[in-house]
């Protein structure tokens, strides 16, 4: 229940900070926020029941974050007149994280006995994400009235 209300909750609030701050920006110190929380849950800290919901809304509003701030990225990397297959592939690669990355955890609780491990490989790959993002440049600048004018030619024919 808490990580739902948090995914609904953290798309509004990531579209209006990345409105003002930038896509690029939001991104980042959502990469870095859910980086603090997989460190949180890794290290033992969450042992009370109610800071654990507090926890899990925090994680899932930078699920729904996410859930606002990769198609938004994506059409501003390449524009709309492709957008569902350019957005199609993203979140097929999504889909394809968020199934690795359940059996890897369920690996790690087999092995270590416990989740921590896959709690602080996720931290290290958001802080990756984090670097990463810092010199992701669009392949080109798609100017907003070259676009509209693209997908009206496009209606057209």
């Amino acid at each position: 229940m808490a990580l739902a209300i948090g995914n609904g909750a953290g798309r509004p609030i990531a579209g209006i900070v990345s409105d003002r701050i930038g896509r690029t920006k939001t991104m980042m110190g959502v990469f870095m926020l859910q980086a603090a929380f997989m460190v949180l849950l890794a290290s033992g800290m969450v042992a009370d029941y109610t800071v654990l919901l507090v926890l899990g809304a925090f994680v899932g509003a930078m699920y729904g974050a996410n859930l606002t701030l990769f198609p938004s990225m994506c059409y501003d990397f390449f524009g709309t007149k492709h957008s569902g297959v350019n957005y199609g592939l993203v979140f097929t690669a999504w889909g394809a994280g968020g199934v690795l990355g359940s059996i890897g955890s369920g690996l790690a609780k087999d092995v270590f006995g416990n989740f921590n491990n896959a709690f602080w490989t996720a931290a290290a790959l958001l802080v990756v994400a984090t670097v990463l993002a810092a010199f992701v440049k669009a392949p080109h600048e798609i100017p907003s009235h070259e676009s509209a004018m693209a997908e009206a030619a496009d209606a057209g024919a």
